[in-house]
């Protein structure tokens, strides 16, 4: 079976040559200017590609699938050998919060894109094979690091990474999640049903030889980013139960049950006051629930349009329209939790409990008309 599901993954390129180099570039800048519509410091618009100073540095890999006339996939490797990680990457990833960080090899995979019609497909997979066979070549303990946005920390959680208790990151484009792999932690490859189990098994066996993984449980329980099911839910319904609301809300007319099938598909986040959760022109189709907290939302020209609070939803209108563009801005105006809940998760929905799929969506349609009449009636 394993070998079967080998043969399906798309054939990776490490990038040697100049020309190489240049289309995965040039891939870079179609994926997150064109499609996307991210603002990307990097992006060279006369070129049209994203070149990043560490894409020279000796560390780096350049990974691609597909080839220079059509990149299907692309992907950033790091490597540094134990005890030589630079002061500023310790900085970003919080490194102080492992203490054996620097007996570890430390990598850092990012820049992981996926052409739009192919993201159903296994891209992802073979690139994080190859990053993986690379960082553990001499079998000593490996800790790979990264981010990635909350819609798609389940995605990689499936992968082998989690988050860690880091400090979240926010950027332009909103907030990130810091997320590590433990090469050598083959119980929880196990857990999630990693396509990395059997290199892992291969590399070390039952794990590193002299390497505590344990000692990073703590780590792992950190509450700032749950994707515990039972936690979420928990945290759903004591927010939406105690919200009193003149208006409808995502959650009414859903039973108790209901909303605990809801929360496995959600993971929430705690956040600083202050700080931009979605930004407007962003292709991005999640809502979000509010469990805590005042946000506000921002128009494109800066202008308030609304103040949100617990128990309300927002991410409305790009989960509605075809492309997902987001109209608008959303920042904590307070320190304040969230539930994310990705456009999928109804689609899903929609095959498993068709009922519960139509209330929810029944529900969402009656937000995004209220709002809009408010606008609309607004002299």
């Amino acid at each position: 079976m394993l070998s079967a599901w080998l043969a399906r993954l798309e054939k990776v390129h490490l990038a040697r040559t100049p020309a190489e180099r240049e289309a995965i570039f040039r891939f870079r800048y179609m994926v997150y200017v064109e499609e996307l519509g991210k603002t990307v410091a990097e992006a060279d618009v006369t070129r049209k590609w994203i070149k990043d100073p560490e894409d020279d540095a000796p560390e780096t890999l350049l990974y691609y699938t597909g080839s220079t006339a059509q990149v299907t996939g692309a992907l950033r490797l790091q490597i540094w050998a134990p005890g030589k990680v630079p002061a500023p990457f310790r900085e970003h990833y919080a490194l102080e919060l492992f203490p054996d960080i620097d007996r570890c090899t430390v990598a850092e995979t990012s820049r992981l894109m996926v052409h739009k019609g192919l993201r159903s497909r296994l891209v992802v997979a073979a690139m994080m094979r190859a990053a993986y066979l690379k960082t553990t070549e001499d079998r000593t303990p490996v800790i790979s690091f990264g981010y990635c946005a909350p819609g798609l920390l389940r995605a990689y959680r499936r992968l082998g990474a989690r988050p860690y208790g880091a400090r979240l990151i926010y950027g332009h484009d909103g907030v990130r999640i810091p997320i590590a792999t433990i090469a050598c932690d083959v119980e929880f490859l196990k857990k999630v049903d990693s396509p990395l189990l059997a290199l892992a098994r291969e590399r070390y066996g039952q794990g590193a030889e002299g390497f505590d993984v344990a000692r990073y449980a703590h780590l792992f329980d950190d509450r700032s980013v749950t994707s515990d099911a039972n936690e979420v839910w928990e945290q759903v319904e004591e927010a939406f139960s105690r919200a009193r609301k003149e208006e409808p809300t995502f959650l009414q007319g859903v039973s108790a049950e209901a909303v605990k099938r809801i929360a496995e598909k959600g993971l929430s986040l705690e956040l600083a006051a202050g700080e931009t959760v979605t930004r407007a022109e962003l292709l991005e189709q999640e809502i979000f629930l509010i469990l805590e907290g005042t946000f506000e939302v921002v128009s494109k020209s800066g202008r308030r349009i609304a103040t949100l609070q617990k128990g309300d939803v927002f991410g409305e209108i790009a989960f509605f329209r075809e492309i997902g563009r987001r109209s608008a801005s959303v920042r904590s105006v307070t320190p304040g939790k969230i539930v994310v809940l990705r456009r999928r998760f109804l689609e899903e929905l929609a095959n498993e409990e068709p009922r519960l799929a139509l209330t929810l969506t029944f529900n969402l349609g009656r937000i995004l008309a209220g709002r809009l009449a408010r606008i609309i009636e607004t002299p």
